[in-house]
């Protein structure tokens, strides 16, 4: 391409640039394992069950910020928010601080449980839910933005 082009078409090009400030996309991949409760598990209604997540820690941090949820669907990246929280989960069981790397836990978040109690879902009978885990990663490269991770198994809710 000749020169005289290239500059032809550098104002279209950089147009998007100037008309107004750059907005970070939500970057949302796969997270984690979920090692229990194992799909396909039936949980009761005010019955505990055992919980264990397998952090990814995709941008290495020092502790891995991770909530848990019951949804009514399967989620998709596209339902995570920019805040990487749920707008509409049946349940919200917390958000934790994994440690990583043998750091000390923290008690404000502190850990995630082994275990938790499923909430009774009123007006919610008998019904396949998802038991998901947003995690955090923070302090990705290169200029230390923060993404998320999803994970989710379903689960046989036995009100």
């Amino acid at each position: 391409m000749r020169l005289s082009k290239t500059f032809a078409l550098l104002p279209a090009l950089l147009s998007g640039c100037v008309s107004g400030a750059l907005v970070r996309r939500t970057i949302v991949e796969a997270g984690g394992l979920i090692n229990s409760p194992a799909a396909g598990t039936t949980v009761a209604s005010g019955a505990t069950f055992t919980s264990s997540y397998g952090v990814r820690n995709q941008c290495h941090s020092g502790y891995s910020p991770v909530n848990f949820y019951l949804l009514a669907g399967k989620p998709s990246t596209t339902d995570v928010s920019s805040s990487g929280t749920f707008t509409d989960p049946l349940f919200h069981f917390g958000n934790y601080l994994v440690p990583n790397f043998g750091l000390p836990a923290m008690s404000n978040p502190p850990p995630p449980p082994a275990t938790f109690t499923m909430p009774d879902l009123e007006g919610v009978g008998d019904t396949e839910v998802h038991f998901a885990v947003v995690e955090t990663f923070l302090g990705c490269p290169p200029d230390g933005h923060t993404e998320y991770g999803l994970s989710a198994n379903a689960l046989q809710y036995d009100a």
